[in-house]
């Protein structure tokens, strides 16, 4: 797997996961402009030729548990207030990137939906929001990958769902393993290149942000 260097200081000195690490605002914001045009230390160089997709995993906000009153079915969980409030303002974060996202793809479960809908209003998406139900608890990375090949041709899409399918299929994309030392958090933010669905070589990290950094950068 090719690893951009300053990910890959980060990675080897940070405190963090394998494949999660911690950017200083100030860095962060710096970073911005690169991320529109692709040459930020966050891209990295990528050395695929042709037509790529770069796919955006995003991790519901935070919801409430099955527990609460009136809800019969893990589906129903809905995001908590606290969920709705820092969602808003990572849609914010998210919007500042300046990334041109084609369709917002969201598993049907009314957190990810919720979520969705939340994005969809802060980027003007709400005509290019789609529930898949291969984003669902319980479907397999193979399902998901064959449902994204339905988009050959979209450059950006960015899809709303859940652990641990999320990081599993990005664990699967860039380094063939299904398990690794690697989580999405609730809000959080992971970007991948492929060169193709299905992916004819691993696919890249181009980056990973926490929820706190997609919030602060709605503040940049």
């Amino acid at each position: 797997m090719s690893i951009p260097t300053y990910l890959r200081e980060q990675i080897r000195l940070g405190s963090e996961t394998t494949l999660t690490y911690q950017l200083p605002l100030a860095r962060l914001c710096q970073a911005l402009a690169g991320i529109r045009n692709s040459r930020s230390p966050l891209y990295g160089s990528c050395d695929f030729v042709g037509t790529t997709m770069d796919l955006y995993f995003m991790r519901h906000g935070i919801a409430g548990p099955g527990s609460d009153p009136g809800i019969r079915s893990d589906r129903e969980r809905a995001l908590t207030q606290k969920g709705i409030k820092r969602m808003r303002k990572a849609a914010k974060g998210l919007l500042a990137l300046g990334i041109p996202f084609d369709r917002i793809l969201t598993s049907p479960l009314k957190r990810s939906r919720q979520t969705a809908d939340l994005l969809g209003q802060a980027l003007k998406m709400e005509d290019r929001l789609e529930e898949v139900q291969e984003l669902s608890p319980g479907r397999s990375i193979q399902e998901l990958l064959s449902c994204l090949g339905g988009f050959e041709g979209k450059k950006h899409l960015l899809l709303v769902g859940h652990e641990p399918l999320l990081s599993e299929t990005v664990s699967f994309l860039i380094s063939g393993a299904q398990k690794t030392d690697m989580r999405i958090k609730k809000g959080g933010l992971c970007c991948v290149t492929v060169d193709n669905l299905p992916a004819k070589k691993g696919a890249f990290l181009r980056w990973m942000l926490t929820p706190k950094q997609l919030r602060l950068l709605a503040h940049s």
